[in-house]
């Protein structure tokens, strides 16, 4: 499944979801950008031997702007990495 260019790996059973991009180092270089945005925090794993994005949803305070704001962070992270590419 592929949401906001996104690949969502897993089945969502409850709180845990894996994300990638398009290649290995897209994957690598959008999770560095967002971990150093400071908007949200995600920590990186590895998922049938390709780097993946683990994402944690898990307060009952999370809000759908909340959701909203971390997606936003995400795609900018993402265009941040292609940014550099047309460097």
């Amino acid at each position: 499944m592929s949401t906001a260019g996104f690949n969502i790996l897993n089945e969502v059973a409850f709180n845990q979801i894996l994300v990638s991009c398009n290649t290995a180092e897209e994957t690598n270089e959008t999770l560095k950008n967002i971990q150093e945005s400071g908007e949200c925090w995600c920590g990186g794993s590895i998922w049938n031997s390709e780097p993946v994005i683990r994402i944690s949803v898990c307060s009952w305070a999370t809000t759908a702007k909340d959701i909203d704001r971390s997606v936003a962070a995400f795609i900018k992270a993402r265009e941040k990495y292609h940014a550099t590419l047309k460097t």
